[in-house]
């Protein structure tokens, strides 16, 4: 841990002055106020529960910590959203370090630094659940405060101003005195450090405080198991007349002493503390079944069906110790060859220490009965031949390859045919199968499995197979229909097609077994096989996929968007990269409200090429194509009409001023600009910035028209249109002051429409300037 534990209650008890255990080791005792009450419970076996007002945990003595630097962590269970903020942790009449949960389903974190007593951040809304066990964290490392929901980074401020906090006040949890507010909850597992842990260490908590297994546990407070000296559940043909030594382990899988009831007498079918129930012909009859271990009898049924047993004087078994009961006189029946049974538990009259309810139940365990005749230097080793995974995402279905060599340099080992009917060699393939936190099960059952079997000289056919539904365990029993010869450096090759691993990762064995082969003794190799969501193969890694088409492949189901993708960077509730795919396209997406950014530090983004290709080095995206490089669409149905910007060229406040503009560039022939203005569109030619383009256009539509400082209107293009057409009618004013006598009469001011020559002269033999103003009709 990169920190100090220095405080963790786990909340699964009290003593009877109402104080609660601290496992840190330094010594930092809660006492519980009021009349919350260890409850069972299934995540953690037991938790505290607080049901009321004058509920909270403090430490004993009013005992302090200073913590300038911290993470502190618990379980919490509520059963309903509060109607304000509620508090989880906080200290007593302190505004430093409060863990509050909002009506919304946020997290509030406070603190305090030496500028401000109002230091908080909160997680977005809907992060934490009701009626369930949530997981929350604060850190704090003198620099940035984070919150963790459920071992996920929820929250991060880099906070200003300094911590320096000595703040001696105590812990409190569950309420908050000065406002005298009451949480109301379950609560379990309240860890405080001296430093801010990483989230892989918060998890690392959380996987110890989570008890996957405590349902199973209440219900089956005992586990049995049938073992020889080797600790391997193995029950020999052998030949010794004294039968094999063994022993029955009883282990308390409980969180309380487990006490025996008291029996007399000889163990019989009605009077037992344990009894292990066999079928027919497992064990040789009769069986002289005794236990040479104090306080213990055994007595084993007439006809070797079942082994009886009574704790005379037995001490209690302790939570999560084991008792081992030793046995002799066992021996198998040679008869039935070597093969595999169930081995049905009962127990009975067993009490929780403290409770008056009797315990009683049934366990089941899977036997190899083995034949231990013959020699035992068997030349034959067991392997996985192109890697030992099966995915474990509980869907794909992994092929497993094993071989059985004959390592010998000079020994043929001869495989006996015609099957386990006629004393034939038998290669047996088993692993466990169980759902999903049976740690040692490979695959939540067998179906869909199929297991096929080649050697040197043979084909798949001239091979013979039975299956096995063991309960909990698959198994196949593989057999070569005709004698054959495994000669040296050769190997028998079996194929385990089918397995759908389960879902939580971990190692699984496989245990390949063979029997009746001539001159040796039966026995078998544990392989393990590994449940994990990588797959190698040569240099390349796959997740999710067996066959890694690349050196990273990364294969799921199709995802939209809207999840966390196959991919995810990041937190999912706060800036995060996710990456997926759907039936016909692939996504990139960020997480809620963040933004998705390329390149933001250096470089250029190309699409539908290469850097091999040549591009404009200033230019920060280039889009290769034969045509159609960019649309930008609007699909139909979005809400809204009228005018919506498609695209915007847009320039920042700056001192300096910018015109943004479209080039238009073909190379080493031409350039033009499209240059914004605040006068208007400029269309100029890009190597000159001064000089204008051409416009070429079918049409051209507008208000005005400007030719160099002539503005032109829409009332003088109409009289040069008419004038062009030949329908101009103006009206003549003669603008002299003297009139005029020929060749005809013109009056001042007057407005009379006449067709003459402008350059007519008058009486004095002189030029006159006339006005021309277009007639409106």
């Amino acid at each position: 841990m990169s920190a100090n534990l220095i405080l963790h209650w786990p909340l699964d008890e009290m003593s009877g002055q109402r104080t609660v255990f601290d496992s840190s080791g330094k010594g930092n005792l809660g006492q519980v106020s009021g009349d919350a009450k260890a409850v069972p419970d299934e995540q953690f076996g037991s938790a505290l529960a607080f049901t009321g007002t004058g509920q909270y945990v403090t430490p004993v003595g009013g005992r302090g910590m200073t913590v300038p630097q911290y993470t502190v962590e618990l379980w919490v269970r509520t059963d309903k959203a509060p109607a304000a903020a509620t508090p989880l942790v906080n200290r007593r009449n302190s505004a430093d370090l409060v863990i509050n949960v909002n009506p919304d389903g946020s997290v509030e974190h406070r603190f305090v630094t030496q500028e401000s007593i109002g230091n908080t951040h909160t997680t977005p809304p809907g992060l934490f659940s009701w009626n369930t066990w949530q997981h929350i964290a604060v850190t704090n490392d003198a620099a940035t405060a984070r919150i963790y929901v459920n071992g996920e980074a929820a929250a991060e401020w880099d906070y200003p101003g300094t911590r320096q906090q000595r703040d001696p006040t105590p812990l409190v949890v569950g309420a908050d005195l000065s406002r005298k507010i009451y949480t109301a909850g379950r609560y379990a597992h309240v860890r405080v450090y001296d430093g801010a842990l990483t989230a892989a260490e918060i998890q690392r908590d959380m996987a110890e405080d989570s008890s996957t297994l405590a349902a199973y546990v209440r219900t089956h407070p005992l586990d049995l198991e049938l073992l020889n000296l080797d600790e391997q559940a193995v029950l020999f043909i052998d030949n010794d007349p004294a039968g094999q030594p063994m022993r029955l382990r009883l282990t308390n899988s409980s969180r309380q002493n487990i006490e025996f009831l008291p029996l007399g007498g000889t163990p019989t079918a009605a009077n037992f503390h344990v009894a292990a129930r066999l079928r027919p012909g497992v064990l040789a009859t009769p069986a002289a079944v005794s236990s040479g271990a104090s306080g213990w009898a055994a007595q084993a049924a007439a006809d070797g069906t079942a082994l009886y047993l009574v704790a005379a004087n037995a001490a209690p078994i302790a939570p999560g110790a084991w008792v081992d009961v030793p046995l002799t006189g066992l021996s198998a029946d040679p008869g039935g060859g070597s093969r595999g049974t169930r081995v049905e538990f009962d127990y009975q009259r067993l009490r929780s220490a403290g409770e008056t309810a009797e315990l009683t139940g049934t366990r089941l365990q899977y036997l190899d009965v083995v034949n231990h005749r013959g020699r035992p230097d068997i030349p034959l080793v067991m392997g996985f031949a192109g890697g030992d995974t099966v995915l474990n995402d509980g869907v794909t279905p992994s092929t497993l390859t094993l071989y059985v060599a004959n390592t010998s340099t000079d020994t043929t080992v001869t495989l006996a045919g015609g099957g386990p009917d006629k004393g034939g060699s038998l290669f047996t393939v088993t692993f466990d199968v169980g759902a999903d936190g049976n740690d040692w099960a490979l695959a939540e059952s067998a179906a869909g499995v199929s297991v096929t079997v080649t050697a040197p000289g043979t084909s798949t056919a001239a091979w013979g197979q039975v299956a096995h539904d063991l309960g909990t365990r698959a198994s196949w029993t593989l057999y070569p229909t005709a004698g054959m010869d495994l000669a040296p450096g050769k190997a028998v090759i079996i194929t385990v097609a089918g397995v759908v691993g389960l879902r939580d990762p971990g190692r699984a064995g496989i245990v390949v077994g063979y029997e009746n082969i001539p001159g040796y003794r039966d026995g078998a190799q544990t392989l393990e096989a590994d449940r994990r969501p990588l797959a190698f193969s040569g240099s390349s890694t796959g997740v999710g996929t067996l066959a890694p088409a690349a050196k990273l492949h990364v294969s799921d189901t199709v995802l939209a968007p809207t999840t966390n993708g196959t991919l995810l960077i990041g937190p999912p509730a706060a800036a995060s990269l996710k990456i997926g795919y759907g039936a016909d396209h692939a996504w990139l997406q960020s997480g809620p409200n963040a933004v998705l950014s390329l390149n933001p530090a250096s470089g250029r983004v190309i699409v539908g090429a290469t850097s091999t290709t040549t591009v404009d080095a200033g230019s920060k995206m280039t889009v290769v194509a034969a045509y159609s490089h960019l649309q930008l669409r609007r699909t139909a149905g979005t809400a809204g009409s009228g005018t919506q910007v498609f695209l915007e060229l847009y320039q920042e406040q700056q001192s300096a001023t910018v015109y943004p503009a479209i080039r238009f560039h073909q190379s080493n022939k031409f350039w033009h600009l499209i240059e914004g203005r605040p006068e208007g569109l400029f269309f100029r030619f890009a190597g000159d910035t001064t000089s204008m383009a051409d416009v070429y256009a079918a049409g051209l539509k507008g208000s005005t028209l400007t030719l160099g400082g002539t503005r032109i209107g829409e009332a003088e293009l109409q009289i040069l249109s008419r004038l062009a057409a030949g329908t101009l009618t103006v009206t003549l004013y003669n603008d002299e002051i003297r009139a005029t006598a020929s060749p005809f009469q013109i009056q001042n001011g007057t407005a009379r429409p006449y067709v003459v020559g402008l350059e007519q002269p008058n009486q004095y033999n002189l030029m006159q300037r006339f006005r021309l103003v277009p007639v409106s009709s």
